[in-house]
Parts: structure tokens; sequence; C-alpha cells
């Protein structure tokens, strides 16, 4: 709560406001609303604190912004209400302007977009509303002057149009999205959701279903848009009624708001919806294909370490090895990683009192923030041998630097649907320092009761106990010795429950609730990172004295108000084998109204063993233990738990965001085969990163017991089992078993990844059959035609070619020239046909793609096909090409022109070139010149032609480099030169680089693998490479390639590669680094294991540079344009995320500063 906001009017205080802040050099972040603040509103605000120092909130009905028709006056506005709220999520300012304020009486200025842009989606359905927004926006960020401004990622169109309109009037202010906040029932929180009736907002969950079945469509492998939008039609027009209608659902990719051809990427493609109902209020919604942030907790991969309230054979039933790991609770649990939060409740109880310190040390080794609860003497429960208050349990972590804080308990205190023992004993524990995001309460009272349940409990001991201390407390409680006016007796308390159970004490007749069995949504997590776990509990022993009516009652109730994502059913001792049975006793099994089915029961018990449950794992006990009917409102539930985001609140800790695999990346480093395979028992997950591994492997012998999987259900399994056939038939061609099996499969696969993945591993090594086969498909979806481009490209390159393979190759070219710059492959394919004689027949139908409109790369290839024409037609493509305005394609031509040098007859049209190229500017042109020239060394001719340009050009270029070269070159065409001998001394003085004396941590490669991974490298994942041309940041493949990455890290952190050179510069192909010699031969010391992917060399990827398998160290490489040749023989460990023009811009002597990891 923030008792100092100011509420602001004028635009011209406004601006003063600003204008103050910022001169203190606080950064302003700004959260623009029309009002009618709700949850969503707050979320914006949650996330402007996070980026910056003072947070900004305006409140402004904008009228030009609504169309013809629309709700303006009857828009929701409470000013006071939200001020309070406002208020209360700590907002520094409020900009609430009237409308004259914001338009006076001379306002005559509007902005307006133009163009296709208002034919589609909100823009062709409200005419004029965008120039509405971006004229309130510009005015507003005019005002406000923020560095950050923070939207709703539901109104994705307006997002993408403020974006835009950010980038094209140059405004310094950054842009943050953040995700769509739902009801429990799904729905997106919108303002206007208050005008809908009971019956309108049921049917406007029908959006929300037709999200859930769009990334369930899209999940199953789906890729064509088209094909999604009619399915989707279907649902809707299956399940609509005459109260809703659609203006339109539609997949548009999220940076530029264009419908995709096909859905490369799920996690940046949205499917956008928009409905009205006859009342005209109309509701928008989207969701990414992938399912991120479409119930947003967070939470990405989840971890539960739990006590082992389930058998081991139940366990053992529905998991495969691997997905559990047993560990013992009474020793330190030793996972050396942190986590963002560790849930630790009902679980200190059950240990003996000597272990308690040891416990305690556990979880702070896990994270900074721990929610714990442990049962206070008295609670009662079962096996319960250390109940301890609330101020013994600080004392423990007080001796770690950990302190306690009363963040829940107030907000959970009058919580009904919330177990009473959580209410009493449940604290927040936090290293000392920790700064929290949210308010927390200090100096309470630590040793609390809750009265509702506490005190009535059977013991007599307990009551009088409880009466003393409350007295302590000051705790009044005046209903203690009343239920319906009668006295609580011993009696009545045995008759009525069994030894454990909870009784109600709120002066009525028990009821359900009352004994704390109730479905619960506990807001535990949501306060700690602003997401709520959903959860379900239910009753721990038997209830045959409750009355069974109410409990029937209560059940179906509550069936019908819980949503689907607010039922987790999941392992902990309040599952118990009583608590299920009841259920099925009485009702068979329990159907709820989202298609959940309680089929078997669990039985559980108390030990001081407990359980590591992977993510995987989790998804097999909820695909076994609850099975789901496959309908739409049941996907939705399935969705969630299956892997989009996974919360559990149990007994337990609960740790997300990794994974612990440790043992498989150590079999992989290790080479050790036969454990790699040993996972392929285990979950899809395990098997996809076994399979990976085989493929960087490469073992001698193909281990044909991968083959089974091929069939797999899972796409990373299936494509994880094609890469590695592909790396283990790199350099021999496929047996014809498989080589059968692989095209079958190719004609049978459905999913576009793993069909690509197969056309890559045929292409690499299957017979020219084969390719003749894949030469005669046809596919419309461009990610595949490129894939079947390059499947030719690796057969031509294996010497593997012939008419119908030229003519496919022609044929995408002409498919995939207009589609976008990175489908070059057929270009490619074309450039390493061997034979030129199934090229001639093209030659007239290639010329046409050199116009400069076309991207470079196919410019680029088309010089290297030229180039192996040897003919004057190919002379004069490639002779056309050397002048292309861009470098990358002139220095390809000039490479390509090699070859004619063994023409005599166009050897002076050549030295002709080689004088005009020695005009240029550009280092690359400038080399591949002087490369070019040294096929005529102490030509006499080029001693006239050349020479006299030589010689002003050494005395002109800054180009240490350059000027080394050309001195070089004119000794050669006068050898008794002194000057020349000279200058190339002194040149090569220059650049000359000293070894570098580099002290390396020698113990870093051999410390613990688990420890090195987890705790040092998991969230590294982008660099900045500051060289003498400029900076360039990178995203690091930590996943995809651990030990590499963490090579590369630790290298940087200790400066080896500061000062160091790029030594190698090859234009179109590499720029290499790294060497602490400068001349390609130096390394640190040691060599790490090749990591190889199936991720290829496209331009702007980083790869670690190696003599062969196994010999990698220090040096890197960027790539300056793609080269698929190197795919699957060399490690691909990093990506250009910006500063590539700085790469286009590197010579041979320009240095790497340092490296600095994010």
């Amino acid at each position: 709560m923030n008792p100092f906001m100011k509420v602001i009017s004028s635009p011209e205080d406004m601006l003063a406001w600003s204008k103050e802040v910022r001169s203190q050099g606080r950064r302003i972040g700004f959260i623009p609303t029309m009002g009618s603040i709700h949850n969503g509103h707050l979320s914006l605000i949650h996330v402007a604190k996070q980026h910056c120092d003072t947070v900004a909130l305006s409140i402004f009905v904008n009228p030009i912004q609504f169309t013809e028709n629309e709700d303006y006056t009857k828009y929701p506005s409470e000013l006071s209400s939200d001020i309070l709220k406002a208020e209360l999520a700590d907002v520094d300012v409020i900009f609430a302007p009237s409308l004259t304020d914001m338009y006076k009486a001379d306002f005559q200025t509007e902005i307006q977009f133009f163009g296709k842009f208002n034919a589609f989606y909100e823009a062709k359905f409200r005419p004029g509303h965008f120039n509405g927004v971006v004229t309130v926006v510009i005015k507003l960020f005019n005002i406000v002057a923020p560095a950050i401004a923070v939207f709703g990622q539901k109104d994705a169109q307006q997002l993408w149009v403020i974006k835009k309109m950010v980038k094209d009037f140059n405004f310094d202010i950054r842009i943050i999205s953040a995700p769509i906040i739902r009801d429990t029932d799904g729905l997106a929180m919108s303002s206007r959701n208050v005008f809908l009736s009971s019956k309108q907002r049921t049917h406007a969950l029908l959006i929300y279903k037709i999200l859930s079945c769009g990334i369930q469509i899209v999940t199953q492998g789906e890729r064509n848009p088209t094909v999604i939008i009619e399915a989707l039609q279907k649902i809707k027009d299956e399940v609509s009624d005459n109260d809703i209608y659609f203006d339109y659902i539609g997949i548009v990719e999220e940076e530029t708001f264009s419908e995709p051809a096909s859905i490369l990427n799920p996690d940046a493609t949205l499917l956008i919806i928009a409905a009205r109902f006859k009342n005209d209020i109309r509701l928008i919604d989207n969701c990414f294909l992938s399912g991120r942030d479409f119930h947003h907790a967070g939470v990405r991969d989840v971890l539960g370490v739990d006590g082992s309230w389930i058998d081991r054979s139940l366990l053992r039933k529905y998991l495969r090895e691997g997905e559990f790991y047993e560990v013992d609770l009474e020793k330190e649990i030793k996972m050396e990683r942190k986590f963002d939060l560790v849930l630790s409740l009902e679980v200190a109880e059950h240990l003996d009192e000597q272990f308690a310190s040891v416990f305690v040390k556990s979880l702070v080794s896990l994270g900074d923030v721990i929610v714990f609860s442990a049962a206070i003497p008295f609670q009662g429960g079962q096996n319960h041998i250390n109940e301890q208050w609330i101020t013994y349990w600080e004392e423990k972590f007080a001796a770690f630097g950990y302190e306690v804080h009363d963040v829940l308990r107030p907000l959970l205190w009058d919580n009904l649907k919330v177990f009473w023992w959580y209410k009493q004993n449940m604290i927040v524990v936090a290293k000392k320092g920790y700064e929290f995001k949210i308010e927390v309460t200090r100096n309470t009272i630590r040793n609390m009761v809750h009265p509702e349940n506490y005190l009535s409990k059977r013991s007599v001991k307990r009551r009088e106990y409880v009466l003393k201390h409350l007295g302590e407390l000051g705790i009044a409680f005046e209903f203690f010795d009343a239920i319906d006016g009668r006295a609580l007796s011993e009696e009545y308390v045995r008759n009525a429950c069994s030894e454990d159970m909870s009784l109600g004490v709120l002066g009525r007749k028990l009821s359900l609730g009352e004994i704390g069995c109730a479905l619960s949504h506990t807001h535990i997590y949501k306060k700690i990172v602003e997401e709520a776990i959903p959860v379900a509990v239910i009753l721990e022993d038997d209830c045959e004295i409750v009355e069974r009516d109410k409990f029937k009652d209560m059940m179906r109730m509550s069936s019908e108000d819980i949503h689907p994502f607010n039922l987790l059913l999941l392992y902990h001792n309040y599952f118990n084998r009583k608590g299920l049975s009841m259920h099925v006793k009485y009702f068979g099994k329990l159907r709820l109204s989202n298609g959940l089915e309680i089929a078997k029961p669990i039985e559980a018990f108390s030990r001081t063993v407990g359980y590591m449950i992977t993510q995987a794992g989790v998804r097999l006990m909820l695909e076994n233990v609850f099975p789901l009917r496959r309908t739409m409102d049941s996907y939705t539930a399935y969705s969630e738990m299956y892997g989009l985001t996974l919360g559990i609140l149990s007994d337990a800790l609960v740790v997300p965001n990794h994974r612990f695999e440790s043992d498989i990346w150590k079999a992989i480093d290790q080479r050790d085969l036969d454990k790699t395979l040993s996972y392929l028992s285990k979950s899809d997950e395990m098997k996809a990163i076994a399979l990976r591994g085989v493929g960087s492997i490469q073992p001698d012998s193909f281990p044909a017991s991968i083959l089974v999987h091929i069939g797999s259900k899972s796409e990373k399994v299936r494509k994880g089992v094609l890469f590695a056939i592909s790396q283990c038939f790199l350099t021999k061609p496929l047996t014809g078993a498989i080589e059968d099996l692989l095209v079958k499969r190719l004609e049978l696969e459905l999913n576009v990844g793993v069909k690509i993945q197969l056309l890559h591993t045929l292409g690499v090594s299957a017979s020219e059959k084969a390719m003749s086969k894949i030469a005669s498909f046809s596919y419309g979806v461009p990610e595949i035609a490129v894939a079947q481009g390059m499947s030719l490209a690796s057969a031509f390159m294996r010497n593997v070619s012939n008419e119908a393979m030229v003519l496919k190759c022609v044929e995408l070219c002409y498919f995939l020239i207009d589609k976008k710059p990175d489908f070059y492959s057929p270009f490619y394919a074309l450039s390493h046909v061997r034979d030129t004689k199934l090229i001639e027949p093209h030659i007239d139908t290639l010329v046409r793609f050199l116009d400069p409109k076309n991207p470079a790369e196919p410019r680029m290839y088309l010089a290297s096909v030229f180039s192996n024409m040897l003919s004057p037609i190919g002379f004069n493509a490639i002779y056309q090409i050397s002048q292309d305005r861009e470098d990358r394609v002139a220095t390809a031509a000039i490479q390509g022109i090699r070859p004619y040098s063994r023409v005599p007859q166009i050897k002076e049209p050549i030295l002709k070139l080689i004088e005009h190229l020695l005009s240029s500017s550009s280092y690359h042109i400038l080399k591949s010149a002087l490369e070019l020239m040294d096929l005529y060394s102490g030509d006499s001719l080029a001693n006239i032609i050349i020479r006299p340009k030589l010689e002003k050009l050494i005395a002109s270029s800054k180009s240490v480099d350059i000027r080394y070269e050309i001195a070089k070159r004119l000794l050669l065409l006068d050898p008794s030169s002194k000057p020349y001998q000279q200058s190339i001394s002194e040149l090569n003085l220059v650049r000359q680089v000293h070894p570098r004396q580099v002290k390396l941590d020698t113990a870093f490669l051999s410390d613990d693998f688990t420890t090195a991974l987890y705790t040092k490298y998991k969230d590294k994942k982008y660099s900045v490479i500051e060289t003498t041309k400029g900076k360039i940041e990178i995203e690091l493949f930590f996943e995809e390639t651990p030990y590499t990455v963490r090579n590369f890290i630790e290298l940087a952190v200790q400066k080896y590669y500061d000062s160091t050179i790029f030594h190698r510069v090859v234009s179109n192909f590499v720029v290499q680094g790294g060497d602490p010699l400068g001349t390609g031969t130096g390394w640190p010391g040691y060599a790490i294991r090749s990591e190889f992917t199936p991720r290829p060399f496209l331009r702007g990827v980083l790869g670690m540079a190696s003599s062969g398998k196994d010999t990698e160290g220090s040096q890197f490489f960027f790539m300056s344009a793609s080269q698929p040749h190197l795919n699957g023989r060399y490690t691909p460990f990093a990506r250009v995320v910006s500063g590539m023009e700085i790469i286009d811009k590197l010579e041979i002597g320009d240095k790497i500063i340092t490296i600095k990891i994010k």
C-alpha cells in the first residue's frame, strides 16, 4: 500500500511530476488504462514494478477509440474505487484527466493508420479504433515520459500496434507485454465482463474452449492454419448459441501480426478470437499456440520431493524407473541447485527432533524463499513425532541466516476453503535481505492457533493447554463450548468422528466444510509469484457419521463451481485409501463437470523416506491414476496437468523450472553408450535426450534397438531416433531395410517437424533410388519444401544426383523464392551438383533469379552454380553477379571466378575486373580480389594492369591486414623491391599476436557435474561479446549443449578471451576467434567433448572449432553465411541475437575486448 500516492488530473502538473522524478534518476513505469480496475490491471502494475523505480497509472476513457454504436457512454467507471485499488497496489501516481484536459476545444490532430492494416481483425470490425488508440497513447507518452510501458497480451492487436507506433516514431520507451489473467472458469478478465448476464458468461466460455482446442490441435502436430481454423469453426458451430456471434477466429505471427502459411514456431504464433453478444458487449481473447502463458503460473517444469505418502509398489506401478528417486529425509538433500520457491508443508513434524536441523538445512540449500508449515503441539495427525511451535522453527532457520515473515496467515485466516492447520502454522521464510515484491507483515505473533478447529479436538488435556495458551496470547474465544447450544462433550466427539478428525465449532450443525473436507483454491503460490496453484484436498478419514446427503449435495455443488484448472489430484497423505474409497463407495466414480473422473483409490502411509518425482513422472501418474475423457472440457485440465503449467501443493517441496537429469548427461559426456541406451526404457523426455546423445556419441556400430521407438507417440522421441540414425550413417550408406523403413515413414508421417528430420536423415545417407522417390513428392508447406531441398543438397554433396532431382530443385526455387529470405535450400543444393550437364537445361531459368530484388542467399549460391559451368554463359552470369550491390553476393561471385582463370581467352577481362574491384572499400571484396590475383602472380599483363592500383591502395588502406596482403603481391610482381620487403617485415610485426599467458582454474572441469550445471549455469542464457568493431549479443544453447556452454562461460569469466584476436575471416563462411596464440593452433590445455545436435548451422550460429571429434577447446566461430554441410559435424552452442552487422565488419586482427555473461 502507498499512502503517499498522488492523484493528478492536469497534464501540466503530470508533466512537472514526470520531469521531477526523471531528474532524480528514477525510471518511470507506465500503465495506461480506461479504469474499472480488476486483477488483470493489477498484474500489469506488478510487472511494471519489476522493471522500474516509480509506477504511474492513467485512468481515462478515450472517446475517439470508440466506433459508432459502441459502449463509450456505458463504459464502467468508478474512479474512487480505482484509486483505492491502485493505492493498495502501491502505485505512485494516478493520472486521471478529464475529457477537456486531454482534448481541448481546439484539438485537431489525429494519427491515422493506412494500408492493408485497416483490412483485418479488429481494424476491420472497429474502423478508426486504432487511430484513436495511437493518438491517445502518444499524448500520454509525451505527458508521462516513461522508460517502460506495460500493456496486456489480451489486446494482442493493440499491443502490436503500440509496438509498431513506438518503432515508427522512435520513442525511447520499452514496451512490455503482460500475460492474460483469467478468472477461475477461464474467461479472460475484462472491464466489460461486469455487463455479462449469467447466461452470457456461460456462453462466453466458448471462447476459452476454442482456444484450448486450438492448442490441442497444434500439440497433436497440425501446422496448417487453414486446417486448424476450419476445425475450430466446426467446434464453434456445433456448440454455438444464437446469443453469441464471432467476428473472427484467426492465426497470426506475434512479431508481424501477419497470417502465416504454416506455423513454424507455435511459441510465437497467436490464435486470436473476437465475439459479441446481441447487446453489443464485445469480448476478445487470444493464446499462444504452444500453450505458453495460457494459464500463466510461472512454472514450466516441476519436481516434487515428497514423503512416502504413497506405497512404493504403487509408484512403480504407474512410474517407470528413473521417474522417481528415493531420498532419506533424515539426511541432507543435496540437489546442488536453487529454486524460485520451496514448499515444505506438514513434513517436518514426521521427523524425529534430532533431524530437525538437518531438514531445515536441506530446505535452505534449495532456495531463498520457503513456504513452511509444520504441525504445532496438540494439532494432531498421523505419525506426528515432533510437533513444535513456530518459534522453534524460526530459531532453526535463523541459524542459517533466514527470517520468518507473516505473508500468508493474514490472507488465509478467514478463508473457509483452506484447511485450518495451514491457517495457523503457515509462514514464509526468506534469506536475510531478500526483497519481497509484495507487502509482508513483520513482528507478528508467531505461535498462533486457529480457534475454528484447533480447540475442538478430542483431548481435554489439549483443550486445557490451548485455553491457557490462548489466554497468554490474549486471543478471545467466545464460542468454544457450544455447538448448536450444546456443551462440547467428549462423548459427543467420540460419537461424531474418529481420533484425528477435525470438528467445526462455528455454532452450527456439523457440515462437510467444517470438518475439513472441501475442494480448495489455495492462493499460497500466488502470493509469492503472483499466480495461483490449483489444489484439491479431500477428507482424510472415514465419513460414516457425516450426513451423507449433505456430503453429496456439497460435492455436486463443488463440481459445478470448480473449474478444471482448480482441480489437481496428486499423491499425498490426505488422498488415502479411506478418502478416495468413500468417494467410490458413495458415487461409484466421482465425475466432475470438467470430465475428470476419480477412478482409483491411493493408499498412503508415513515414513521418513521421500520421493523425488520428475515432471514426466507426474504426467504418468495423472494419465494412469486419473484418466480423463477426451472432451473439450477435459482437455483444458489435461493440457494444464500435462505440461503447460503444473502446480503441486501437498506435503512436499515444490521446486519449479528445471529438470534433474545430470546422470544421463554424464553418460553422454563419458561416451557410455550402454548407459545412454538404458534411458530408452524411461520417460519420453529422457528418451529424447538419450537418442540425441546416441547421435552425439556416433557409435561405430548402429544400435538397432533404437528403431523400435520410431513409432513413438512423442514427436521429440521420433525426431531423436532420426537424428541418431543420421549421425550413425553420416559417412556410410543406409542399410536397405532402414532406408525402406524411413521412406515409408516419410509418406505416413503427419508431424511437420518429424517429416523435416526424416528428409534430413535420408539426404545424409540414402541411395539414388530413395532420393528419386523424395524428388517425386510435392509439398505445399514451405518448411517441408525447404527440408526437401536440403535433403537433395546432402545427396548432391555425396555425388548422388540425376535429372529428376535437379528438376525438383528448380521447381522448389520457383516455389520458395518469394516465401522468406531464409528459404534458400534449393539454390544451395544446385550449387553442389557436380555433373554440370544436369544444370545446363535450366540455365535460362536460373539467370532470372539474379534479380537484385530477390534475397542475397539465392544469388550467392547461384554464383557457385555458374562457377561450376566453365562456359561463356556461366562467366557472363558470374561477372554480372560480381557487380552486385551486396558485399556478400559480390564476394561469392569473385570467389566463383577462380575456375575461369584457366581459360586464356578471358584473362584480360578478369584482370580488368580485379582492377575495378580494388577500388572497393569493402574488406571482404578487397581480400577476395587479392586472392583472385594470386592466380596471375608474376604475369606481365597483371603487372601492367594491376600494379598501379596496388601501389595506390597500399598507401591509402587503413586495414593493416590488407596493406600486408598487398605488399606480398607487389613483392611477387617485383621480387627485388627492398621497400616492399621492409613493408612486409614491419606490417607482419604489427599483425603478430603475442601468446597470452592465461592461468586457468584447472579444477573446473573435474568438479561435480550437477553442481556446475544447475547451480552455476542454468540461468546463464545470454552473453555479450565486446569487440573492437562493436558489441555482439548471443543466446547460449545450455539445454542442448550443456558442457560446451559451461566451458565457454568458464573461459569468459576467467577473462581467457580478453584481448584475443579473430585470426580467421573467410568471406561468406566463418569468422573465427578464441585462440590465445592468434594462429589457429592455440588451445586451453584440454579438450572437451563434441555435442552434436540437430540444430543447423545457419547464418549467425556460433560453433566450436575442432580438428576432429572430441577435440574442441576454446576456439569458436560465427557463421557469416548458412553452411548446412557443417550440420551434425560441429557443435552449435549459441546464436547471434543482435550485432550480425558487426560480424560482417570483422577483419583479421580485430580483437575481443571482453565477454560478459548475463
